[in-house]
């Protein structure tokens, strides 16, 4: 018995059963592949996102003394500080 297809996609059909019908190891590797480079990705988007964490912490420590830095000359400069 063959499939009958309604489109490339999906047989509305499968055949006796000894594979799973219309190339379902072919299918069920072709979405191995996927995962594998999905979890690839998603580590990649993972140490990235640990990176941009660091460097936006130091970039707020270095905004934060900066001001600190600021506030000092300020006060120095208006006679607040002695």
């Amino acid at each position: 018995m063959s499939a009958r297809v309604v489109d490339d996609r999906h047989p509305t059909s499968y055949s006796d059963g000894n594979d799973g019908g219309s190339g379902m190891e072919a299918r069920l590797v072709r979405l191995e592949t996927i995962v594998e480079q999905t979890d690839k990705c998603l580590a990649n988007i993972e140490s990235d996102a640990r990176e941009t964490r660091k460097e936006i912490r130091a970039m707020f420590y270095f905004q934060v003394a900066s001001l600190a830095a600021i506030l000092g000359v300020l006060a120095k400069g208006f006679g607040w500080l002695k």
